[in-house]
């Protein structure tokens, strides 16, 4: 490798309650090459649930040439005796060197060193962007999320297969990062860190998970049988609503006419195409019919043909009990893949969220991956409606009906509803029932929606 591409992650902590003044570094730079900031959290703010730590730290991929320029800065910054300067005169960290005037100039990057504490290697603390709850204890087997600067995927991958490292699922290529999934102990991680200098993240890993609902079909066989024979098939040219879940049950005589074998996938080959618990049934039903359903099945045979406007296309997601593990980014990208082979227009139903993500409404891998898809290089862009998630219930802790308000700020929208270019759809109450007196009124927020209102 050549000796620029050398190298090894570095952190700068500040002064305690001091800022870190980085000026015009950036993540660009070949030598020393900003890769994370984490400003510390005022302990006065009430408002941040988990208060981090009462220094800034920053950390750096810094190769020999720009250690060597740094250990010479530094001795040049201990010598120098300028007298006292104003920071509101701060220029450029990459720095004019101008002191006062007939003084010495000031040493190359002045204002880093006036604000840090100490420079030392960067440790798993340093590069770990997630809840410090989820970070694994020492000797602990887990799935880790590392980001890797790119160009140096291959060399981190290599030194994981020499090692016997277990990956999971396939790399994620983004802007200026690669991300893969990795099996291991916080030990082997440390060492690969040490050995590749190719880390700029670390997180915990996350897969799909299908919110379910036990909900008792209000239609009997023979309403079901009698609306079947009144629909139409949609065109040819009709959109596709592509449901990315549990797989669908296309053999539902209500699903059928739009949903044929041929358009039914899997991410993994071994995983059967028929829903496996039925979360993505419902959700095809929903893509199809809407709130429709219920009137067409109480109005009969008289009211004559229905025609379908949407066709539908399922890529089961999900895994199915004991089926293997796919990080939820991963499982993304191949449906995609996997249904784009034949282009035609189309929607993704994503009603899963992403079970191991923090809701905290920060970026994740799942809503990062989300995000490049919609974008589509701003030429080739996608339609992905996301699941904000539900407000837990079970039989041994009903809803209070009490907490109504409070439980849809208390439990926020779940990963990846996060997604900037993603539309995230949430539920609102649209039905009534005679004599009952309701929890939300007809319009407003459903009593087990999520809400972005807890997100700092």
């Amino acid at each position: 490798m050549a000796r620029n591409r050398r190298g090894l992650p570095m952190t700068a902590e500040s002064r305690d309650t001091e800022s870190l003044v980085l000026g015009t570094m950036r993540s660009t730079s070949p030598g020393l090459k900003l890769l994370a900031v984490r400003r510390h959290v005022p302990s006065s703010d009430k408002k941040v649930e988990e208060a981090g730590s009462a220094r800034d730290l920053a950390t750096f991929f810094i190769n020999p040439d720009s250690i060597e320029s740094l250990l010479k800065s530094l001795d040049q910054y201990a010598a120098w005796s300028g007298g006292n300067v104003d920071p509101q005169d701060l220029i450029d960290e990459e720095d004019e060197n101008e002191g006062p005037v007939g003084s010495p100039k000031r040493p190359k990057r002045f204002w880093l060193f006036e604000s840090v504490e100490q420079f030392r290697l960067a440790t798993i603390e340093d590069l770990w962007a997630d809840a410090a709850r989820r970070l694994p204890e020492s000797g602990q087997v887990a799935e880790w999320e590392v980001w890797l600067r790119k160009g140096f995927e291959q060399l981190f991958i290599n030194e994981v297969l020499r090692r016997e490292i277990p990956l999971s699922g396939q790399a994620t290529e983004f802007l200026e990062t690669v991300l893969v999934n990795v099996v291991a102990t916080r030990e082997q991680v440390a060492d690969l860190i040490r050995s590749t200098a190719a880390v700029v993240e670390l997180r915990g890993a996350s897969n799909f998970a299908a919110d379910v609902l036990d909900l008792v079909p209000e239609g009997r066989l023979d309403l079901v049988g009698s609306l079947a024979s009144r629909l139409l098939p949609p065109a040819a040219t009709a959109p596709r609503t592509t449901i990315l879940d549990t797989g669908v049950n296309r053999a539902h005589p209500l699903l059928a006419p739009a949903l044929p074998r041929m358009r039914c996938h899997s991410i993994e080959p071994n995983w059967s195409l028929i829903d496996h618990d039925g979360h993505g049934t419902k959700s095809a039903g929903i893509a199809l019919f809407g709130e429709d359903l219920e009137r067409h099945l109480q109005e009969g045979a008289a009211a004559g043909p229905i025609q379908l406007t949407t066709a539908l296309e399922s890529v089961a997601v999900i895994a199915p009990s004991g089926g293997p593990r796919v990080p939820a980014r991963d499982a993304i990208v191949r449906a995609v893949e996997s249904v784009e082979a034949d282009p035609h227009p189309r929607v993704f139903c994503l009603a899963g969220t992403a079970a191991g993500e923090e809701d905290n409404g920060r970026q994740t891998s799942t809503s990062a991956a989300l995000d490049k898809l919609a974008w589509g290089d701003g030429e080739n862009s996608r339609l992905f409606c996301v699941a904000a998630g539900n407000v837990p219930t079970s039989p041994s802790m009903p809803y209070q009906h009490a907490q109504y308000e409070g439980r849809n700020i208390d439990h926020r929208i779940q990963p990846p509803g996060q997604s900037i270019n993603a539309l995230t759809v949430s539920a609102n109450t649209d039905k009534t029932a005679a004599g009952l007196r309701l929890v939300a009124p007809r319009g407003d927020l459903a009593p087990t929606a999520r809400t972005s209102q807890g997100w700092s």
